[in-house]
């Protein structure tokens, strides 16, 4: 692994030139306390040193709303709409668990009837990955995502005493890197980070916990605190559910076919025709969440749908902690 130290105060003239390579995106200023993922204007407006954004990088490959079909009932046709995922696109400023979450997307959006909107946006992209500091939340190294952890990324600017070095992970990343010159030598190393927050249970063991849990006490007991408010599966890096709706025009003869980001913790998402919702209880839609991360979809992905990032425990108005969850489970299946 090739290693380039990069000064602070050279970090804005790099993301110039990355810009010149192609359409920059990373972690932006805005009115929050967080920056959030965007298309990248000014090279000062990148936020480099942050915790973490409200809303994951998969916003830019599956968008909050998006139009799936145009269709016309005078003329009783239906044209797809059109997805680009032409040119080169960096982002830049993504988090390793961020990248392991993109990943998980990769392969859930792949199995079966592949999802086509996903992939033409996941074409053309480079990953450059930098260093965080982990807040109370944080629990990645828990699931497999420590701080050495790359899968992914093509570039990684790891904090570094007065910069960053650069590790140059893929050739794709490297070609970034061609004709800038504001390199230094390789910069001392800072402390490794400290994570506060943390699963007891290996990540091998989570499948088992919860094969032995479906119907623990613990779920009506998470049930009563929980306000159903979809928070949580709305900042969730891995979730994708979805709705979809008709948008008709105000000729009322042509119209789109819409999806937009929807909540399996919210009744309605499993209400069907007859009016029937068959997860109706709290309860069974706080478990579902939960054995979606660590059982479901891991008994054939192999390794844990979390990626720890603490999100979805920041965003709760009711401070349910998906880590708390588990490892009180971890706790009574050993006693």
């Amino acid at each position: 692994m090739k290693r380039r130290g990069l000064l602070s105060q050279k970090a804005p003239l790099f993301i110039r030139h990355l810009m010149n390579k192609g359409q920059v995106y990373g972690p932006v200023k805005n009115k929050t306390q967080m920056p959030e993922f965007a298309q990248v204007d000014e090279p000062s407006r990148v936020v480099l040193d942050y915790t973490t954004t409200v809303l994951p990088p998969k916003r830019l490959f599956q968008p909050p709303e998006e139009t799936i079909y145009h269709f016309s009932r005078k003329d009783f046709t239906v044209e797809p709409a059109k997805v680009s995922g032409d040119g080169l696109k960096i982002l830049v400023g993504l988090h390793n668990y961020d990248a392991e979450g993109i990943a998980c997307l990769d392969y859930q959006m792949a199995r079966g009837p592949a999802d086509e909107g996903w992939a033409a946006r996941r074409r053309n992209w480079v990953f450059v990955g930098v260093s965080y500091e982990p807040d109370q939340h944080h629990f990645s190294p828990s699931v497999g995502i420590g701080p050495d952890h790359r899968n992914g990324l093509d570039l990684f600017m790891d904090k570094a005493d007065g910069g960053y070095n650069v590790e140059l992970l893929t050739e794709r990343g490297a070609s970034l890197l061609d004709g800038f010159g504001g390199w230094s030598a390789p910069l001392p190393e800072t402390p490794a980070p400290k994570f506060h927050n943390r699963l007891l249970p290996m990540p091998s063991d989570l499948p088992h916990i919860l094969a032995r849990s479906y119907e623990h006490p613990i779920w009506q007991q998470e049930a009563k605190r929980c306000f159903s408010c979809g928070s949580c599966t709305m900042v969730c890096p891995t979730c994708y559910c979805f709705d979809v709706f008709d948008e008709l025009q105000l000729d009322m003869e042509s119209g789109e076919k819409k999806r937009h980001w929807d909540s399996c913790q919210v009744a309605p998402f499993t209400e069907v025709a007859g009016g029937e919702i068959f997860r109706k209880e709290t309860s069974s839609r706080v478990r579902h969440r939960i054995y979606r991360k660590f059982k479901y979809i891991t008994d054939h992905y192999g390794r844990p749908f979390c990626i720890g990032c603490g999100r979805c425990i920041r965003a709760c108005p009711a401070k349910i902690s998906i880590s708390e969850v588990m490892n009180n489970l971890a706790r009574k299946a050993a006693g």
